[in-house]
């Protein structure tokens, strides 16, 4: 798990299960429910609520498969929104030898 900010954490999660309708936000923005499972922070494998935007859906998303997944804390409780990327591992320099 990765710390982006002091509200933010990027992770690799699986795609369980995904709406097949769409819905807008508030602000208008069209996303599809969907349920991912992740290791919590004690190594645990949980399934959790998350968002996927139409316009990552759009990119095609397998059932599954794992993607780059962000998790937002709100002053309602936390928002986990899947990305269409392909979750993946930051290369390191040990990777190439360096």
């Amino acid at each position: 798990m990765k710390t982006l900010n002091d509200t933010q954490k990027q992770f690799v999660a699986k795609l369980i299960s995904i709406s097949a309708n769409a819905k807008p936000n508030v602000n208008g923005t069209m996303f599809r429910n969907a349920s991912v499972e992740f290791p919590n922070i004690n190594g645990e494998l949980i399934t959790r609520q998350a968002i996927v935007y139409d316009n990552n859906f759009a990119y095609g998303m397998v059932i599954g498969n794992e993607y780059l997944t962000t998790a937002t804390k709100t002053a309602d409780g936390v928002i986990i929104a899947m990305s269409h990327l392909v979750g993946a591992e930051t290369a390191t320099a040990d990777d190439f030898g360096f």
